[in-house]
């Protein structure tokens, strides 16, 4: 059953492949591996609402959409 999977081990099962996601002191964080190191980390209080936040991010796009194919002339 699912509902006893860790919470880390579920973001990354959902998420692992587009996101790193950590956490540390109580604090739940996570950062598209897309982004140079300085990119936004993203940081929630309990790790539904990182998932919530990650879901909202990777479905925005947050402008990382590879740039369309240019026409050729």
């Amino acid at each position: 059953m699912l509902d006893c999977m860790d919470p880390m081990d579920d973001l990354i099962w959902h998420w692992g492949m587009a996101y790193r996601i950590w956490s540390a002191k109580g604090v739940w964080y996570a950062r598209r591996k897309d982004e140079a190191d300085e990119g936004q980390v993203m940081q929630a209080d309990d790790p539904e609402s990182l998932s919530f936040m990650i879901r909202d991010d990777y479905f925005r796009g947050s402008g990382h959409a590879p740039p369309p194919p240019e026409e050729e002339p």
